[in-house]
């Protein structure tokens, strides 16, 4: 009985350590992103957290005491109702003790596609504070479908963002899709 009882430890433990070795298989998978002109922003790369060397380049704009991160990426792109997603985060550090107020008007975003001019909608807005730093982010969606030209151009008007009542000045930020090769680790594969 004794041996039988090794024998099942010993076939758990075997396949409990497969599944584990299985687990860390580094899998290549290409990935097209969109990418901002530099010519209209400072492009600054982040990584993927799942991806071994994987990066996504955002746009980053500095006014006073705050960053604004934008990214742009296309969701189901497979599919007849793919859309455009922005992403628009500001990170501030504390000043005389309080924080500014951050709002954004979607209606005030757009995003040009081949002949389209589309309109954005707040899908999202999470505000998150990690000692002396706070960070709003909004998620905006443009109609299906949307985020499938080579090009993309996201125009925010005056008003848009608005920091501590100050509206930013209007921007145009043009994305280019790219394709860059990514390796995953097994099991953490994006769709």
């Amino acid at each position: 009985m004794k041996v039988t009882v090794s024998k099942a430890r010993l076939g758990l433990t075997s396949a409990a350590l497969a599944v584990a070795l299985t687990a860390c298989v580094p899998i290549p998978v290409p990935q097209r992103n969109y990418v901002p002109n530099s010519a209209d922003v400072t492009v600054s790369k982040g990584s993927n957290v799942c991806s071994l060397f994987g990066t996504f380049a955002r746009g980053v704009v500095k006014t006073g005491n705050a960053t604004i991160d934008t990214y742009l990426r296309t969701e189901n792109a497979d599919s007849a109702q793919a859309y455009a997603v922005y992403q628009v985060a500001v990170m501030e550090e504390v000043t005389n003790g309080r924080f500014s107020d951050v709002s954004l008007v979607a209606s005030r975003i757009t995003l040009t596609e081949k002949n389209r001019t589309l309109t954005a909608r707040l899908e999202d807005k999470s505000v998150k504070q990690d000692g002396k730093f706070r960070y709003t982010r909004f998620r905006l969606r443009f109609p299906a479908p949307s985020g499938l030209a080579e090009t993309l151009t996201v125009s925010s008007r005056a008003g848009a963002i608005r920091i501590s009542g100050q509206s930013l000045p209007a921007s145009t930020v043009r994305y280019d899709l790219k394709e860059t090769p990514e390796v995953y680790i097994f099991p953490c594969i994006p769709a």
